[in-house]
């Protein structure tokens, strides 16, 4: 009988390398280096975290007032589209435009398959 045939580390490949990493695995000590490390590290991750909030609702206020007169233009010109909208259905009847809007509908999923 082969001395290989019997083998103490068990066949599923995890547990065979948690088995064998384990002693390697084991804590050095370092006096509490590491827990001063992770905690000054936190602490920096913290602040970083408070000044890009800070930043973002900085921005949101700057950036409120634009926003809002966007919108609301935006919903006034859509208003006025849509009063004209009887003078825009040439477009429906158009071969060209209705030829345009499919290209532009089917165009991403062939330019897909056309990657593979």
């Amino acid at each position: 009988m082969n001395e290989f045939t019997h083998s103490p580390l068990p066949e599923d490949e995890d547990q065979r390398l948690a088995m064998l990493l384990r002693p390697a695995a084991e804590p050095v000590a370092d006096d509490g280096f590491s827990a001063t490390v992770m905690r000054r590290v936190a602490r920096r991750a913290w602040r970083r975290r408070q000044v890009l909030a800070t930043a973002g609702a900085a921005a949101l206020a700057v950036a409120w007032q634009p926003t809002w007169n966007m919108a609301v233009l935006l919903g006034q010109e859509l208003g006025q589209l849509g009063s004209r909208w009887p003078e825009l259905a040439w477009v429906l009847q158009s071969p060209f435009a209705l030829a345009a809007g499919v290209l532009l509908i089917a165009a991403p999923g062939v330019l897909r398959w056309l990657e593979e």
